[in-house]
């Protein structure tokens, strides 16, 4: 048959890979179900919670809308991308059938998600039932199509609109009488999540889990999903009977079972569609790896199905570290920094058990998601290490593009903005909200020819090094550099002619006590994008004091600890982003240089 595809069988151990030799992604059919339930217009945040102060602006129907709108847009770059969407509340109904994802597909979908509001119960299994009624006929004509479901909901189901058993046992008894098998995946928003239940969704749909509980989360948990979509080749796999999955470009899938090398296997995928490759013998550290993932595959379940935070559950997972041994340097070495590390923002897996209010609040729905993108062998985010050896090249691409795609979407209705901050209110009001809250900000900087205020007078940033001592009698701590490719495209904005400066790096100007993004001073002040190459730019980390005189404005340093509107920043203000600078060559000397993709993405 013209579409046959063709497989590479490996084993080691007790493991077998299987990956296809296609690079061409097929069909993709996305069907989000979205809650519109009364509970989506509470905030998006934990009241009192680390978000930034730009998520206090959006409800949880405002981030949902976001997501999709995001969805769409990737979809939209994508060959042979189609979105259908529905809406649930006491009811379900579809609000934009399936639709191809050209230019006027995107805008289609816009349009049907921006008029969505919040109101009524929350009837998840009318969105679900809806959704594979809409599966199933799409398979009908498509039969080799790669469908997807996503619910997107606060995860708060009314009793009263339960089916019999629940909704696992309903969704297991619906999918069992299907000819199409769609992935389904869960994302849930807020903080008052049924967790249990959306992870035995995804679970019954072989899919992932998204957590996002506040704006700071939804890029890159749904651009790193857009990438897994979009760059599927083969679906429904088995070898030899057993059920392997979804299979992405460039990359492999493990079956725990082994496999003879030399025999052959016998595939089946798609529609049942049938194949056969010979085994052959995989690495040794491909089979080392395969061990290292099943213990903690099974920790994390341990410990995210822990009842009362009973420790004995979380035991497995605090010894993984010493069972991995001695570190190989790469995907091994991963897992053990996602495991314990003494940076805040990594090591996130014994921290999420190390206090019962973290694993009430955030813990287990992070063990979740990693779990969930551990079984699907996909990266759900930027930030965990291991998780980010499954982006392959092609991945990678659509993660690069969506991310591009992103950033460039409108800034969605801040709903809550009548409660919020005045300064904040304003910059609602000039279009100016920080749109890098809602993805994944690199570290804002200026260049080096901008003139600093030190002692003596005014000098280039580029020859600023650490002890120089700023007018004010600050010490520099540490000079940081980031190198800049042609292709990073990052813009710049000239302030004066002693400052240029990304667009989100705080400053302050004679005028304002308050402390502005440069992208807001093009509503009040001249500002105008910088069109000359910028090949590095700087920042600074200082031992007090932490704001310097840059070109006529106070720019801030990093690790200040200030807090407030703006200025505040979980990563870039706190020690969080000294200790990632203590990890690299040049701390202790007092100059680190870094390229722009060594940023975390927080």
């Amino acid at each position: 048959m013209s579409n046959a595809k063709s497989f590479k069988i490996s084993t080691a151990g007790a493991a077998t890979f299987v990956s296809s030799d296609s690079m061409e992604p097929l069909e993709t059919l996305v069907i989000a179900i979205l809650d519109g339930s009364g509970s989506m217009g509470e905030p998006s945040a934990r009241p009192g919670g680390a978000a930034a102060a730009e998520s206090t602006l959006f409800n949880r129907m405002d981030i949902v809308k976001h997501a999709t709108n995001t969805v769409a847009a990737v979809a939209g770059s994508c060959p042979n991308a189609s979105l259908a969407l529905i809406r649930f509340s006491d009811a379900a109904d579809t609000v934009l059938p399936i639709t191809q994802m050209n230019a006027a597909g995107v805008t289609k979908a816009q349009h049907a998600v921006n008029y969505l509001e919040p109101g009524g119960g929350t009837n998840i299994w009318a969105g679900l039932g809806k959704a594979l009624d809409l599966a199933e006929s799409f398979a009908k004509s498509k039969p080799e199509a790669n469908i997807h479901i996503i619910l997107l909901t606060d995860g708060e189901p009314t009793p009263d609109y339960l089916p019999m058993g629940g909704i696992q046992a309903a969704l297991s008894r619906r999918l069992g009488t299907m000819t199409a098998k769609p992935v389904i995946s869960s994302f849930g928003f807020g903080f008052n999540l049924d967790s249990k239940l959306l992870e035995t969704i995804c679970v019954a749909g072989n899919g992932t889990y998204g957590y996002i509980p506040d704006c700071s989360m939804a890029g890159t948990v749904f651009i790193n999903y857009c990438a897994a979509a979009f760059t599927t080749v083969a679906t429904n796999v088995s070898v030899n009977g057993q059920y392997v999955g979804n299979i992405l470009a460039g990359s492999k899938r493990t079956l725990y079972a082994a496999s003879p090398v030399g025999s052959t296997a016998a595939i089946t995928y798609g529609n049942s569609v049938a194949a056969a490759a010979t085994v052959s013998a995989a690495s040794e550290n491909d089979g080392d790896n395969a061990k290292v993932v099943a213990r903690l595959r099974a920790d994390l379940a341990a410990a995210s199905h822990s009842s009362r935070m009973a420790a004995n559950d979380f035991t497995g997972l605090r010894a993984l570290k010493a069972w991995i041994g001695d570190p190989d340097g790469g995907f091994r070495t991963a897992i053990m920094a996602d495991l314990e590390h003494p940076s805040d923002d990594k090591g996130q897996l014994t921290r999420a058990i190390s206090r019962e209010d973290w694993f009430n609040s955030w813990g287990l729905n992070h063990l979740l998601s990693y779990s969930r993108g551990l079984a699907s062998e996909q990266c759900v985010n930027f930030k965990e290490a291991a998780l980010q050896f499954y982006a392959a090249p092609a991945f990678a691409a659509v993660r690069d593009r969506g991310n591009d795609l992103f950033d460039r979407l409108p800034m969605p209705k801040a709903s809550l903005v009548h409660r919020a901050d005045p300064v904040l209110q304003a910059a609602v009001r000039t279009g100016t909200v920080n749109m890098a809250t809602l993805n994944n900000a690199a570290g804002g900087c200026f260049t080096g020819d901008s003139l600093i205020e030190m002692v003596g007078g005014s000098v280039p940033v580029n020859t600023v090094k650490a002890g120089d001592r700023l007018a004010s009698g600050d010490k520099v701590r540490c000079v940081v550099r980031t190198v800049l490719e042609p292709s990073d495209g990052v813009k710049m904005l000239e302030l004066s002619t002693g400052l240029t400066i990304t667009a989100w790096h705080p400053v302050r100007t004679d005028s304002t006590s308050s402390w502005l993004f440069p992208a807001d001073l093009t509503q009040i002040n001249r500002a105008w994008l910088h069109h000359e190459p910028v090949s590095m730019y700087y920042t600074f980390v200082m031992e007090s004091g932490h704001v310097m005189r840059i070109g006529g404005y106070d720019v801030i340093g990093l690790g200040h600890h200030f807090t407030g509107p703006v200025i505040g920043h979980a990563f870039f203000g706190t020690d969080a982003v000294i200790d990632f600078l203590k990890t690299y060559e040049g701390w202790s000397e007092g100059t680190v240089t870094l390229k722009l993709s060594d940023w975390p993405k927080v």
